[in-house]
């Protein structure tokens, strides 16, 4: 099951679970991590879900919308490779670009 989103809290022995992230670029699933990479324990269903719920919102409005961000390109761009800040009377006028989702 490639190309598709889960994540799920894992019963474990002893009535803990952890949770189960898998993304669209892995494709199988891996457990969520504390700092030392270890999986992240614990005690209700309830908190193990929470978890998963935060866990891959964060993803998509984090790594995802960059890495679909940094996708994009514009005909502009091919245009304009280095675009240098533009000087009038004195003053300095950055020019930034603005990367769209394309619709």
């Amino acid at each position: 099951m490639t190309n598709r989103f889960d994540a799920y809290p894992e019963p474990l022995a002893g009535g803990c679970y952890r949770v189960m992230l898998r993304f669209a670029k892995d494709g199988e699933p891996k457990p969520l991590l504390e700092r030392g990479d270890t999986p992240r324990i614990f005690q209700t269903e309830k908190e193990a879900w929470k978890a998963s719920t935060e866990s891959l919102v964060a993803y998509m409005n984090g790594n995802l919308r960059s890495e679909i961000m940094a996708d994009q390109t514009t005909p502009a761009d091919a245009l304009f490779p280095s675009l240098k800040p533009i000087r009038r009377n004195g003053r300095v006028i950055p020019v930034t670009t603005n990367k769209r989702a394309r619709a």
